[in-house]
């Protein structure tokens, strides 16, 4: 396959960083990333965002079959020219969509086999929302996203620092996450202003008494961390969603024992569960 350059040439694609579109065109970092799927024949992954097909080429080549969700018409045309047998073949399907409308669980079932494994170099300003959309999903095992390096540091946050927040309680419910590299702006074209970093998320099994009580505890996380400079327990017993009057809110960081002056960030993902269950006890009703 020509390079990432040489097909931009070719293509006349003129690559819209302000859209998040750096395309990787490093061939030894685009090995390294597919390498963590553990790619093998017959095999069959979702990619979000191909771009230029970097990775999708070395997925191919390994004999995986692949979805790739792109949202940019010009990039999609490019795609089903470059990789026209392999569509033919029935190795690669192209989708052109929004991956945040997407139904990627539908999308992973409807492949032969069903995809358990998922793949990008992630448009910086929507990695939130694709994580925050891809790691409750049921139906996959592995994932392998390259992000902002920022990004990646909130992920692994711990409580009391300053990148803790909801990102990092969303990953720790849903996946164990393991930084593999980092990755030079050199590495990229446009060059973006900041170094990314590539990391790999092993989801977690959950039953469905797990999924609702998590759907809990997220809600819980998102009323705190929006004003994550306040008092917990004020912000919660302001949220008005929970009902509680504030001596019952005293009960509920009573019983678990949590300060009521304590912030979000200072509070350890069980201490957010140990809450969730503490306010379901003040909810339910008294026989």
């Amino acid at each position: 396959m020509k390079t990432q350059i040489e097909l931009l040439k070719e293509f006349k694609i003129a690559v819209r960083g302000h859209w998040g579109q750096h395309l990787l065109i490093d061939p030894n970092i685009q090995k390294k990333i597919v390498e963590l799927l553990h790619p093998c024949s017959g095999k069959s992954v979702l990619e979000i965002g191909p771009g230029m097909g970097a990775l999708t080429a070395w997925l191919l080549d390994r004999g995986v079959r692949v979805t790739a969700v792109e949202k940019d018409p010009r990039l999609c045309a490019m795609l089903e020219t470059v990789f026209a047998d392999k569509i033919a073949d029935g190795f690669l399907r192209l989708r052109q969509a929004d991956v945040l409308k997407e139904d990627l669980d539908q999308l992973a079932l409807s492949m032969n086999p069903p995809a358990d494994q998922i793949i990008s170099n992630l448009p910086y300003y929507i990695t939130g929302p694709i994580l925050a959309g891809v790691l409750p999903l049921k139906r996959l095992r592995r994932a392998v996203f390259m992000m902002q390096k920022e990004v990646a540091e909130r992920i692994f946050a711990k409580p009391g620092s300053r990148e803790y927040g909801r990102l990092s309680l969303l990953v720790h419910f849903f996946a164990k996450a393991y930084p593999a590299f980092d990755v030079s702006p050199k590495c990229f074209t446009p060059p973006p202003e900041v170094h990314s970093s590539v990391v790999v998320f092993d989801f977690k099994e959950r039953s469905k008494e797990q999924e609702a009580s998590l759907e809990a505890v997220l809600e819980i996380a998102a009323a705190a961390f929006a004003q994550r400079r306040k008092k917990i327990m004020g912000t919660l017993q302001r949220d008005g969603r929970w009902k509680l009057s504030k001596a019952e809110w005293i009960g509920v960081f009573e019983s678990i024992g949590i300060c009521a002056d304590a912030r979000p960030e200072e509070l350890a993902p069980e201490c957010y569960e140990a809450l969730e269950r503490s306010l379901r006890a003040f909810r339910r009703p008294h026989l």
